[in-house]
């Protein structure tokens, strides 16, 4: 039998969305990404549910997995430099540099104070 508190997480996306950042931000990432599912079965269209299974994919190193829920939310929020910035680490963590190299400048280009992104800019022309 479900508790009030379970029935209204599970009718509520953002509710969903809550307990997923929360899972993922205590890196229990079977949990996180069972709340990022729920939130995308209640609207398909939502960008940071994408991007958060992106992260928990990239956490357990399933890079093309990764890679296809970050490019899905890239596609439904293009304006966001982290879906980027975490587009090109997927590709510089397979050591893909040279397919890296295009993410990292155009967060560089929108956030010129990305440290991150600068640093990992450089390296990526430098091993390539």
């Amino acid at each position: 039998m479900r508790t009030t508190a379970q029935a209204k997480t599970a009718s509520d996306p953002q509710q969903e969305f809550q307990q997923g950042e929360l899972a993922l931000k205590g890196n229990h990432l079977d949990e996180a990404e069972k709340h990022f599912r729920a939130v995308l079965a209640a609207n398909p269209q939502l960008a940071g549910a994408y991007a958060n299974l992106g992260v928990v994919y990239m956490r357990r190193k399933q890079w093309k997995p990764a890679l296809a829920m970050l490019d899905k939310a890239e596609y439904l929020a293009p304006d966001v430099a982290g879906i980027r910035l975490n587009i090109g680490l997927v590709h510089y963590r397979q050591n893909d540099f040279r397919s890296a190299i295009p993410a990292f400048a155009s967060v560089v280009k929108d956030a010129p104070d990305s440290f991150q992104a600068r640093y990992l800019l450089g390296l990526c022309y430098f091993l390539t």
